[in-house]
């Protein structure tokens, strides 16, 4: 009788560690948003914004970053490296490390709003792709398509995500009046000061509506890329 006493016990124990260690290893999941000022963009009282999030959300809490976090009830990690889409052919990759670093498993490519030079794009990106791949060799990737609808941008992302079969996440539908902000629209700034939105490059872009909007889109994508992994 000890015997089995004893033999269920370790049963139980085996069954605690075990769902402790899935506890913990939920817990450590998070996101890379790899972005642009969509995504996070620190104040700049030279173009009237003074949020340290997604430009043009009235609040943090309403970006889409921070709604996504919310609905996937894990780290959402907001990087805005718009700097690659300027200069795509001679951005320094290893300025990523410090966040692929953190582990992410899933990595989403969220740009291509402010890609100017069209010649090179697939090339970079794949180079983007391989690099992230790399160093997370088990973490999976999702690409967008861009907000401001972009067809020659549209293309290549889509095209590139196709061939390393990567899921596209298409945005450009999202790009309509009630998505937008607007100039007057009332925000907050880092302090919680209430103030409106003066400058047009950032009453273009999205409101809290057309965050809200991009989120569930990036969430959708995320979801159903997991449950692939989990069927096969």
């Amino acid at each position: 009788m000890y015997q089995n006493f004893r033999n269920t016990a370790v049963v139980l124990l085996l069954v605690i560690i075990c769902s402790c260690k899935k506890q913990v290893e939920q817990s450590e999941k998070k996101v890379l948003i790899l972005g642009n000022s969509m995504t996070i963009h620190a104040p700049n009282a030279e173009i009237g914004w003074y949020g340290n999030w997604g430009m043009a959300a009235s609040s943090k809490d309403k970006d889409y970053v921070h709604v996504l976090e919310a609905r996937l009830g894990m780290p959402v990690i907001p990087v805005n490296i718009s700097a690659w889409e300027g200069n795509h052919k001679t951005f320094d990759l290893s300025t990523l490390d410090s966040y692929l670093n953190q582990n992410p498993f899933v990595v989403v490519i969220r740009l291509g709003e402010n890609v100017q030079d069209l010649s090179g794009l697939n090339t970079s990106l794949y180079q983007m792709i391989d690099y992230i791949q790399v160093k997370l060799p088990k973490s999976k990737i999702l690409i967008t398509g861009t907000f401001w609808n972009n067809i020659p941008v549209n293309i290549v992302l889509a095209q590139v995500a196709k061939q390393h079969n990567i899921p596209f996440v298409k945005l450009s539908q999202l790009d309509i009046t009630e998505n937008v902000s607007f100039l007057g629209a009332t925000v907050m700034s880092v302090d919680g000061t209430p103030y409106k939105i003066t400058n047009q490059a950032v009453a273009g872009h999205p409101g809290d509506l057309g965050m809200e909007r991009m989120a569930n889109e990036i969430y959708l994508g995320i979801e159903s890329m997991m449950q692939q992994a989990i069927s096969r």
